[in-house]
């Protein structure tokens, strides 16, 4: 099959590009963001880290990870200890939060002027596998 090149493409052409591929069920997961903004009137952030996680468990100890490793290098004095505080015992409503469907929201002035903030979304998301893909856990293996 052929796909249309973007010039060429109508509004049609990213379903013939995804066709070859085999929707499995619908799954839900923690959609993780780490961004960066410019200064506080910036539009567009740069993002540092964008990651689907299968449980918020493991969404919010990436997040407190981060927090551990970035914090002194770029925070101000007062959002250092904010960060600290927060990924010592400040993270336990944040999993109760995802757990009740709600999204997780942590934001810190850098040194620089810049504005870092994390965001943990709980989503439901389609997976797409391409043809001959084989997900151990949910298929068999012929040799």
């Amino acid at each position: 099959m052929q796909v249309p090149r973007p010039h060429e493409a109508s509004s049609g052409a990213t379903l013939l590009a995804i066709s070859n591929y085999a929707a499995t069920e619908a799954r839900f997961g923690y959609w993780y963001e780490s961004l960066r903004y410019r200064n506080a009137h910036a539009a567009m952030p740069t993002a540092s880290r964008l990651i689907m996680m299968n449980t918020a468990f493991s969404a919010v100890r990436t997040l407190r990870c981060d927090l551990r490793a970035s914090h002194v290098f770029a925070f101000t004095a007062r959002d250092s200890r904010r960060a600290v505080n927060w990924a010592d015992s400040g993270y336990v409503p944040a999993l109760a939060a995802l757990a009740r469907g709600e999204y997780v929201g942590f934001t810190l002035a850098l040194r620089d002027g810049e504005t870092a903030e994390w965001c943990i979304r709980p989503v439901q998301y389609l997976q797409l596998t391409p043809p001959g893909w084989c997900d151990l856990p949910h298929c068999t293996v012929t040799a």
